[in-house]
């Protein structure tokens, strides 16, 4: 009874280290416009060294696991429009609920000049008002995906156009994305 009652005190007195050893290796914070101090979404954080990374959330929160390879390591923040801008890490520093401000930086394009050649449009894949049919609908987080078999014989070319509809209903905070792979 005596031995079950010290092996209980000891492993309670080690949990709640295990949990501080935890939070003591993040790196934790926010990614901001440098002028407006407006969050800015979906901002790629990298550990260069690391080759590890995240995204922001919509509200420009991240968190990183602190460099486990390395003692010193950099993060690397990237976003479209911004400059890319990298901060020094060294393991066991607090590096919670950091800052980041990012400068904008502008892009310039070419000029583009866009002719048509007498393309014939081919249609492929469902031609329906509700293609979903049958899929769980109006869940945060529930993907959805369709494969256009390609006859190998006919040359279809590039695809150009990809048409979709979000009901009025939806959810306008989540992310929403197409995204078109070759098959394997």
């Amino acid at each position: 009874m005596i031995k079950r009652l010290l092996f209980f005190l000891l492993v309670g007195s080690l949990l709640p280290s295990l949990g501080w050893a935890q939070q003591e290796g993040r790196i934790t914070g926010r990614v901001v416009d440098e002028k407006t101090q407006d969050p800015i979404p979906f901002a790629s954080i990298n550990l260069r060294e690391e080759q590890t990374g995240a995204l922001t959330n919509e509200y420009g929160y991240f968190q990183l696991a602190m460099p486990t390879k390395v003692t010193e390591d950099s993060v690397i923040v990237m976003a479209l429009g911004y400059k890319r801008t990298a901060l020094f890490v060294k393991r066991g520093a607090n590096m919670e609920e950091i800052i980041l401000q990012l400068p904008r930086q502008a892009i310039a394009l070419a000029n583009v000049q866009v002719e048509t050649k007498g393309v014939k449009p081919v249609q492929i894949g469902a031609h329906s008002n509700s293609p979903g049919a049958g899929m769980i609908q109006g869940m945060p987080g529930s993907q959805y995906a369709f494969m256009c078999k390609n006859d190998k014989a006919k040359k279809l070319g590039l695809i150009r156009t990809v048409s979709f509809f979000i009901g009025e209903n939806g959810f306008p905070r989540e992310p929403f994305r197409v995204r078109i792979y070759k098959a394997d």
